[in-house]
């Protein structure tokens, strides 16, 4: 049967996400359906690296992951808002003063999709984004052994020029997924060597293994 109104598919589930509320406003022609967006609701919690606490938003099931391997891995960059689509305001408010850090990925990733998909994310915060790393080789984390993702500072440096900066200033270092940390704190030493006041985390979702702390709205190191 025809209809005066046209048919979306959800990206995640591949429903019907038409409605005639605010949610189809909202995504407009392409989106996820409200299923999906109750599925992912936020859980704000932390995990321990080394006694550094760090701050995830989603838990990492499967909507979680399908919505990241569509806007990650398939490239679909209008899905980036959805991710901190409720958060924004909070987290800015949070890390205000900070300098956002994206985590480096590879540049043959960027390149296929045409964008940096952390820092396409986390750039609705109302933050200063200033990428300072960068890997020396395109190995994904993914293909590594826990053993050898723990040496990541090997293949980590420093974007040429930007090695050195006033001492003082406080960072947020962000990325999408945490599993061993092992990027976040060769950062965070990074940073620390080179005088930063402090440094926070935020990462989209983390591989919980043994069950993470609520972290309420307690304010983090620096506040």
């Amino acid at each position: 049967m025809k209809s005066g109104s046209p048919t979306r598919r959800c990206l995640v589930c591949g429903a019907d996400t038409f409605s005639p509320g605010w949610h189809s406003i909202l995504e407009g022609e392409r989106g996820i359906c409200q299923g999906c967006h109750a599925m992912l609701a936020p859980c704000l919690r932390s995990f321990s690296l080394n006694g550094w606490k760090v701050l995830y938003l989603y838990d990492y099931g499967e909507s979680f992951r399908n919505l990241l391997y569509l806007f990650k891995g398939c490239g679909d960059y209008v899905l980036a808002p959805l991710f901190l689509r409720t958060l924004a305001p909070f987290l800015t408010l949070r890390f205000l003063g900070r300098t956002m850090v994206p985590a480096p990925s590879s540049k043959e990733g960027d390149e296929k999709r045409g964008y940096n998909h952390v820092v396409e994310v986390f750039s609705q915060l109302s933050l200063r984004m200033e990428p300072l790393f960068e890997k020396t080789t395109s190995i994904k984390q993914s293909d590594l052994s826990e053993s050898e993702r723990k040496k990541v500072r090997d293949r980590l440096v420093f974007q040429q020029g930007k090695e050195k900066f006033p001492k003082g200033r406080r960072f947020l270092l962000v990325d999408d997924v945490s599993t061993t940390g092992s990027t976040l704190l060769a950062m965070r030493e990074m940073l620390l060597e080179k005088g930063a006041r402090s440094v926070d985390g935020l990462v989209l979702a983390h591989v919980e293994k043994k069950g993470g702390s609520a972290i309420g709205f307690a304010p983090l190191e620096g506040q």
